[in-house]
């Protein structure tokens, strides 16, 4: 698998259209930002609090694992 950046604002946007868009996609675009919300507050949580980089990862991967079963499961 390749890894490159992604824009978390884009794909806000986009789990929002799919929120929108209703139906069964509609309840997975919910499931995927929620999961980018616990995302981002761990990231607030990482720059604000004393955490060091391993407890951020430690604390991110299963969020992150999650959205990837989502982006199979829907692709």
């Amino acid at each position: 698998m390749t890894k490159r950046a992604i824009c978390h604002a884009h794909l806000k946007r986009d789990f929002q259209r799919t929120v929108d868009r209703g139906g069964k996609s509609g309840g997975t675009g919910g499931k995927l930002l929620a999961e980018q919300k616990l995302l981002f507050e761990a990231r607030h949580a990482f720059k604000t609090l004393p955490t060091d980089a391993t407890t951020f990862y430690k604390r991110t991967r299963p969020i992150c694992a999650r959205v990837m079963r989502r982006f199979r499961a829907g692709a």
